[in-house]
C-alpha cells in the first residue's frame, strides 16, 4: 500500500487555486490511478502559512505517508520541509517558487518554475523597453513575495529606476508581488486613491479568471508575469482536451504542474520502486510539462509569459497568436 500525502489551502475561502488543486487530483484519480487499488489519498489542509506547513507535515508523516505533493505556499512549504527531512520524505512542489526550497533541502522536488525564472522574465521584458522607465515596486508580507522582491530590487536596477514603497507618487509603473488576494486589494486600495492611471504589474499568484470580475471597476490595462497558457506545453495537448471537454474552459494556473506530480510518483510505482529521495533523482520523466530529470530538485521546466487584462478578458501570446485564458 502506498500512502500519497496532498496538502495546500483546504480551507473555507481559502486560496484561490484551492479547486485547481483539487481537480487536479480527481483528475489524477480517475486516470493515472484508476485501476489501482493500493493507494490511499492522504488529504491536510496547511492554511497557506508557515505555521500551517508545518502542522500539515507532522499529521501526514503520523499517517505514515510515503511522499507528499502540494503546499502551493512557499509560506507553507518553508513550515513543512523540515518536518518532513527528518524522515526524508519527498515533497513534490507543483507552485512553490522560493528558490531556497530545493537548496536547503535535498528532499524538495520542484515541478515548476522557480523565482530566479520568473526574475529573468521580468527583468528581460523591462530590458526590451526603449527607455529606462520609472517602476514602483512592492509586496505583500508572504515569504514569496519578499524573496521574489529582493531578486527584483537587485536585478532590475539596471534597467528601470525602482521606486520603493513609495505610496504617495505612485505613476507610470508599478509591479506587486503578492497572493492573488492581496493583489487584489493592493489594486482596489489604488482605485479607491485615484492612483490607478498607471500600468499594473502582478505575479504568478495572482493569474486566475477571476481577476477579470474581481477587478472590473477598472479600466486600465493589467499585466501579470505568470505560467504559460497550457496549450504552449507541447506534451499537454491531451490533457488540455480531456480537461476542456469536461470542463468547458482550459486548466488554471498549477494544474498541469501537480497532474505532473502525479505522473512522476505513478511511474515510480508502476516500476515497483521505493518513493525515495535516491530513486526520484535516477530516473527522467515524461508528464504534462515537459520531459526532464531533477537536477538538486529542480525540474528547470520554463514555462513563464506575459498575461493581460483587456476588454474584460485575460489574454496571453498562444504560438504567436493572442488567446484567451478562459
Amino acid at each position: 500500500m502506498y500512502k500519497i500525502g496532498v496538502v495546500a489551502d483546504l480551507s473555507n475561502n481559502g486560496s484561490i487555486h484551492q479547486s485547481t488543486f483539487l481537480k487536479a487530483i480527481n483528475d489524477a484519480k480517475e486516470t493515472l490511478f484508476k485501476e489501482k487499488t493500493d493507494i490511499e489519498f492522504v488529504l491536510e489542509n496547511d492554511f497557506a502559512n508557515f505555521e500551517g506547513g508545518q502542522s500539515a507535515a507532522q499529521k501526514l508523516i503520523d499517517k505514515n505517508v510515503d511522499c507528499v505533493i502540494g503546499h502551493f505556499s512557499s509560506s507553507a512549504a518553508s513550515g513543512a520541509l523540515p518536518v518532513y527531512k527528518n524522515k526524508n520524505i519527498p515533497l513534490f512542489l507543483p507552485a512553490s517558487t522560493v528558490v531556497n526550497l530545493t537548496t536547503d533541502y535535498d528532499n524538495a522536488f520542484r515541478i515548476c518554475s522557480n523565482d530566479n525564472h520568473l526574475t529573468s522574465f521580468i527583468v528581460d521584458y523591462f530590458s526590451k523597453k526603449n527607455s529606462k522607465e520609472i517602476l514602483y515596486l512592492y509586496k505583500d508580507t508572504t515569504i514569496h513575495a519578499s524573496f521574489l522582491y529582493d531578486l527584483l530590487k537587485e536585478r532590475l536596477s539596471d534597467v528601470a529606476e525602482l521606486q520603493l514603497n513609495k505610496e504617495s507618487e505612485i505613476k507610470e509603473n508599478v509591479l506587486y508581488i503578492g497572493t492573488y488576494k492581496s493583489s487584489v486589494c493592493f489594486i482596489n486600495e489604488l482605485h479607491l486613491k485615484d492612483k490607478y492611471n498607471c500600468n499594473i504589474y502582478f505575479t504568478d499568484d495572482a493569474l486566475h479568471p477571476k481577476l477579470v470580475i474581481d477587478t472590473s471597476n477598472i479600466s486600465n490595462r493589467i499585466k501579470i508575469f505568470g505560467f504559460d497558457h497550457p496549450l504552449n506545453y507541447k506534451n499537454a495537448s491531451e490533457i488540455c482536451h480531456r480537461y476542456f471537454k469536461k470542463h468547458q474552459s482550459f486548466p488554471n494556473t498549477y494544474y498541469l504542474e501537480t497532474y505532473a506530480g502525479f505522473e512522476i510518483i505513478n511511474k515510480l510505482i508502476l516500476l515497483g520502486k521505493q518513493l525515495t529521495i535516491s530513486t526520484i533523482n535516477e530516473l527522467s520523466y515524461k508528464t504534462v510539462i515537459g520531459d526532464f530529470k531533477f537536477k538538486k530538485g529542480e525540474s528547470e521546466i520554463q514555462h513563464i509569459n506575459m498575461w493581460y487584462l483587456e476588454n474584460a478578458q485575460l489574454k496571453t501570446i498562444l504560438h504567436d497568436k493572442e488567446t484567451r485564458f478562459n
